[in-house]
């Protein structure tokens, strides 16, 4: 199995670049399916300090991103970064939940697109007669999320709208590869359970995975499972 990994620890900013086009090189000539940069910002950290480099860090950074997403498109790979975070000097505040930010701010920042919006009045595009659907979107940067119907089914099946799917527009390999993922219990071997989506269904539904792992939906009061969709770092 070791034949097949191989370990290279980046010293600075242009060594990362250098062992990221002969990861690349290697993936010429045999099959990987899997990179993974741990820490992505340290070696920016030391390489860049202060404010007044930080314009210039943050180009570097942003070409060492648009290689990593060359290299994951032309070979296939998935990529996975680990972060650093650092504390908010506004984070103290008594309306912040957490003062820890990751590092390297917008460029690299996690951000989901999410419906934000309900209208009340639309038919849902979940049942024929229902009322309620998604009605509009934004960008939010996140650390956790809900999964959506097609990350689960790989289709919508009881979204209201498009508004819905956001950019999680394909199905995760693990739902398609194993369809029993879908079913989860309440762990140290409890029963099944219910699960939550981010989909709306109706004005006052929401779309779950059944015990079974079927598509349904439950009204939002009702207390169900979580299955987080989690940004690492």
């Amino acid at each position: 199995i070791l034949d097949n990994i191989l370990v290279a620890r980046a010293y600075t900013v242009d060594h990362l670049n250098q062992l990221l086009m002969f990861a690349a090189s290697k993936m010429y000539d045999d099959d990987y399916a899997l990179l993974i940069v741990d820490s992505i910002m340290a070696p920016f950290r030391v390489d860049y300090t202060g404010r007044g480099e930080l314009s210039e860090r943050q180009q570097v950074l942003g070409k060492t991103l648009s290689r990593l997403l060359k290299i994951a498109e032309q070979f296939n790979v998935a990529v996975f970064m680990t972060n650093q975070v650092m504390a908010d000097p506004g984070g103290s505040s008594a309306f912040a939940c957490d003062p820890r930010k990751p590092v390297g701010g917008n460029i690299i920042a996690h951000k989901e697109l999410l419906s934000n919006a309900m209208t009340a009045t639309i038919v849902s595009g979940a049942y024929g007669g229902w009322q309620g659907a998604s009605s509009s979107w934004a960008w939010y940067e996140t650390t956790v999320s809900l999964l959506n119907e097609v990350e689960v089914y790989g289709t919508r099946i009881l979204s209201s709208s498009f508004y819905d799917v956001g950019r999680g527009c394909i199905q995760l390999p693990g739902f398609g590869l194993n369809p029993t993922l879908k079913i989860k219990g309440q762990g140290n071997g409890g029963s099944r359970c219910h699960w939550w989506l981010s989909a709306v269904v109706s004005s006052t539904y929401f779309a779950i995975v059944s015990d079974n792992g079927v598509a349904a939906s439950a009204s939002a009061s009702t207390a169900l499972g979580v299955v987080p969709k989690v940004l690492f770092g």
